[in-house]
């Protein structure tokens, strides 16, 4: 019998490839010939490292040299932009005055019996006191450059923001000294209503003692040594001055220099050091203090008449009213008159502590 292969044969290829596919199915994926690279761990940052940033830029302006001395002054624009803004934001914009005070040097915030003067003197309408915020260092020739811009930046804050305020400003020893620079810019002045200072240094490039701006007072108590004369070159005098407060030897030939011309202004200098020592300045009185002047200080800025103090009223011997107005009347004539007076009796006392 014959057999038909034909059939078998494609029967068992068929069988063949179904066992083919089978095993294909069943076996296990093979590997691809490159396998892709895991992603690689992030390095470690080292905490202390900080990441590379663009550097910020401000809008400069001139900072006319502050003082008699010459020498090089520098302005950290980074830190007066930074200390404005700190200012400005402590404005509250809803009050009409705005009263602004510049400390002396190692001082920050409002002096404490200036802040109890204008809360007094605001009784009832709540005050709007704010400090100038700013280096207030012995390092001078940037700290007090920078406070200036500091400070015309905030009054270019305020200008900017408009409404009907009064800006009064009262500053004491190197804070007196940026207000009476700032005051002598037109760009910003105008700005400010009334301003008072107190301890204002002699080496400040511009003064105040004459009238020279009717809206200026200045409040110098005699002996106090940063507003005296300095006889010779007053950048030696700086220096002198810069070189014991900083403790810089490296000026000690200007210190020397600064104090063979200015012997008393030496003395001075070196009584008030010992004033910081606790059991000296209770028996000791500083002449650069001026808490006692801070009530006429605020009566200036804000009715624009300043008391006489109260040791020339004894001087003068003239009764001093509770609210520290001298004349009943309390006209300007009386004022004028009282001013005549205590601006004798002050040259008489500056005559004396000078023979």
């Amino acid at each position: 019998m014959q057999v038909d292969r034909t059939g078998g044969d494609a029967a068992r290829r068929r069988r063949q490839h179904a066992a083919q596919i089978l095993r294909a199915a069943t076996a296990a994926p093979a590997a691809p010939a490159i396998a892709p690279a895991a992603p690689a761990a992030p390095a470690p940052v080292d905490p202390r490292v900080l990441q590379p940033t663009h550097a910020k830029t401000y809008r400069t302006f001139p900072v006319p040299t502050p003082s008699k001395a010459k020498g090089e002054w520098t302005v950290d624009w980074e830190r007066a932009y930074a200390d404005a803004q700190k200012v400005l934001d402590a404005i509250d914009f809803s009050k009409r005055d705005i009263v602004i005070w510049a400390p002396g040097t190692s001082n920050h915030g409002p002096h404490p019996a200036f802040e109890e003067a204008v809360a007094e003197a605001y009784r009832g309408q709540g005050s709007n006191l704010v400090a100038l915020e700013y280096e207030a260092t012995w390092h001078l020739r940037r700290s007090l450059p920078t406070g200036i811009a500091t400070m015309r930046l905030v009054l270019e804050g305020i200008r900017a923001r408009g409404g009907d305020h009064r800006v009064l400003l009262a500053g004491e020893s190197q804070g007196s000294w940026i207000i009476g620079e700032v005051l002598a810019d037109p760009a910003v002045s105008k700005v400010v209503d009334r301003a008072v200072l107190l301890g204002h240094p002699w080496l400040a490039a511009h003064q105040y003692n004459h009238g020279e701006d009717p809206r200026v007072r200045v409040i110098n108590h005699a002996g106090d040594m940063v507003a005296m004369p300095v006889n010779g070159d007053p950048t030696v005098g700086l220096d002198a001055i810069l070189a014991i407060r900083t403790l810089d030897i490296s000026k000690a030939g200007s210190l020397l220099k600064g104090i063979i011309a200015n012997p008393k202004q030496g003395v001075e200098l070196l009584k008030s050091i010992t004033h910081a020592i606790p059991f000296v300045k209770d028996f000791i009185k500083d002449p650069h203090v001026y808490d006692g002047e801070m009530s006429r200080a605020v009566e200036f800025l804000r009715h624009g008449t300043l008391p006489i103090s109260g040791d020339l009223a004894d001087l003068l011997g003239v009764a001093q009213m509770p609210n520290g107005l001298l004349d009943p009347a309390h006209d300007e004539e009386a004022h004028r008159r009282l001013a005549r007076q205590a601006a004798a009796a002050y040259a008489a006392q500056r005559a004396t502590a000078a023979a």
